[in-house]
């Protein structure tokens, strides 16, 4: 039987080889397997590549640094191919500083002024409101030492009005010696002078109120007590308005709306006695008169002024009156400060030698002259308290 060959498997056979020859080249170039026969297919294995890359620390000169690196790879498959991945890499920096400073510094300043002291005048004016003073002192013991508060019914009165009465008085004295008593030094010398006497009127006043109060109660309880306690209230409200007036007077002259006119005319006074007793010690200090005149006075006030430091001593009663004899010395013996020029430091007493004294043909020691009779006076004057005045033999 013959057989006969188709055309059509013949061309499928050749494709079949084709095909196959075809796998066999790509499976060789692959390196992955081996081909044994025509027919067998080979696959090729694909071959990952690793990239890595490694960042670089990076450094600041103000700080630590930090650095960080990332690497990215790419693979292809089925061609045996790596490509290695690119790497970057970062660094960042801080730093901190601090600074600390010290200073000194000294500084130097200087000033002047003009320093204000007392007038003479107005040291003898504040030895006479302590005389003053001092009779007040000795007006208001009289309540204390004496039996007039045991009077009926008004004793209690009679004793507020004389202790107000003394008060009254050195209110006086005190605005003597703190105002006028201080020219040159107090800039409102007129005013506190002035405010003396306001006050001392409302210290009447506590002496009326205290007198009114007395009056309605001792009389309480009595037929006339319906007359006495409405008197007595009466003289107590006036005796409170006169108080609260008077104390109201004292503070404006003193700081309130009246002190700037007060305060005027301090500045205007004050020049005025200065230039008056540059006079008088021009003069006397001219004249030759001012130094034993001086003296004579000083003299006469020391031994003025003994007498009522005696009396002071030896009888207490009568303390008030001796502190009023002692200022009243005082102010004598300064009168003569206004007779001599401010830059004499020293004191003469007047003598039978010169000055004064020569002219008249006198001696004015105290053995006899003039200052023996003043001490005869004076112990004539003590000799009822019982006083005895040391003088020289």
């Amino acid at each position: 039987m013959r057989h006969t060959i188709h055309v059509g498997h013949v061309n499928k056979i050749a494709l079949a080889i084709l095909v196959a020859l075809s796998l066999a080249a790509c499976s060789g170039s692959g390196g992955g397997g081996s081909s044994h026969t025509a027919k067998t297919s080979t696959t090729g294995s694909a071959t990952t590549g690793d990239g890595t890359t490694s960042g670089s620390d990076g450094t600041t000169t103000a700080g630590n640094g930090t650095g960080t690196g990332t690497g990215t790879g790419t693979s292809t498959t089925g061609d045996g191919t790596t490509t290695a991945g690119n790497g970057t890499g970062t660094g960042t920096g801080t730093g901190t500083g601090t600074g600390t400073g010290t200073g000194t510094g000294t500084g130097t300043g200087t000033g002047t002024g003009t320093t204000s002291t007392t007038l003479a005048t107005g040291t003898i004016l504040s030895n006479a409101g302590g005389a003053v003073g001092g009779l007040g002192t000795q007006v208001s013991s009289i309540a204390s030492q004496t039996p007039v508060g045991n009077i009926p019914v008004a004793g209690t009165g009679v004793v507020t009005i004389i202790d107000s009465t003394g008060k009254a008085v050195t209110d006086v004295g005190s605005g003597v010696q703190n105002g006028v008593g201080q020219l040159g030094t107090n800039p409102n010398a007129i005013g506190t002078t002035v405010a003396g006497v306001p006050i001392a009127v409302a210290d009447l006043g506590t002496g009326v109120s205290g007198l009114g109060t007395s009056l309605s109660a001792n009389t309480a309880g009595t037929p006339a007590s319906g007359v006495t306690t409405a008197a007595g209230g009466l003289v107590n409200n006036v005796g409170k308005v006169v108080t609260t007036t008077g104390n109201g007077l004292a503070t404006n002259v003193q700081s309130g709306a009246l002190s700037g006119v007060t305060t005027a005319a301090t500045g205007v006074v004050t020049p005025v006695v200065a230039q008056v007793q540059n006079t008088t010690q021009t003069v006397g200090g001219a004249t030759g008169l001012g130094t034993p005149v001086n003296g004579l006075l000083s003299q006469v006030g020391t031994t003025v002024s003994s007498t009522g430091t005696q009396l002071s001593t030896s009888t207490p009663a009568l303390a008030g009156l001796g502190t009023a004899v002692t200022d009243t010395g005082q102010a004598v013996s300064k009168t003569g400060t206004i007779l001599v020029p401010a830059s004499s430091t020293t004191t003469t007493t007047a003598s039978n030698s010169g000055g004064i004294s020569a002219g008249a043909g006198a001696s004015v020691s105290q053995s006899g002259g003039l200052l023996a009779g003043v001490g005869t006076t004076v112990g004539g004057l003590t000799g009822g308290l019982g006083l005895k005045l040391n003088k020289t033999q």
